[in-house]
């Protein structure tokens, strides 16, 4: 599962050609619904009890694409958790499962490939669903009577070579490492 700390800011990396891949999924298909299919919430401590400052942990993951007649739905995991410092207990963990739907075009009979589904499935599905995400864990903390945090943006970047990545990491001057930080594994 990708993952990240919030103070590194959350990217979506994709080469040229993952990037062309999926603008041409993209164009083929409307999106028909996005929903909430699976939930769950942890708070180990009240947020009165809670040692502030907290630091937080995100990540997310496609899962397998299904098709069905003309209905394309792409299972996304999330996940957050609220963290405190010192003793580095997860306070509040919060993880949902959003199906992404997406109606193929009614003129479209050519047949997507798999590489054009892992491509979007992996940047722009997970993209897709981040609105969604970020009001989940909101409204879910406000529930918890935490404080609300509103999730950053989630962007889609272009992926640099491998070249470019290391000459970039030898100048002094380089911009901050787009790469998400951690694994967090969600069952």
């Amino acid at each position: 599962m990708s993952a990240s700390r919030l103070d590194a800011g959350l990217f979506i990396e994709q080469d040229k050609k993952q990037a062309e891949l999926a603008f041409r999924f993209q164009c083929r298909v409307d999106i028909d619904s996005f929903r909430i299919v699976e939930a769950s919430f942890r708070c180990k401590k009240p947020a009165e009890q809670a040692e502030f400052p907290l630091q937080f942990e995100l990540g997310y993951r496609a899962g397998s694409a299904a098709t069905a007649e003309k209905v394309i739905s792409i299972p996304i995991k999330f996940e957050f958790r609220a963290i405190e410092k010192e003793s580095k207990l997860a306070v509040v963990t919060l993880r949902c499962l959003i199906q992404a739907n997406y109606i193929l075009n009614e003129q479209d009979d050519e047949v997507l490939s798999a590489q054009q589904i892992t491509a979007f499935k992996n940047g722009n599905a997970i993209f897709n669903c981040w609105p969604y995400f970020r009001e989940f864990v909101q409204s879910s903390l406000l529930r918890m009577n935490y404080p609300p945090l509103s999730l950053p943006f989630l962007r889609l970047i272009p992926k640099l070579p491998r070249a470019i990545e290391s000459k970039a990491e030898e100048t002094p001057e380089a911009p901050a490492d787009p790469k998400l930080l951690e694994e967090i594994l969600v069952d």
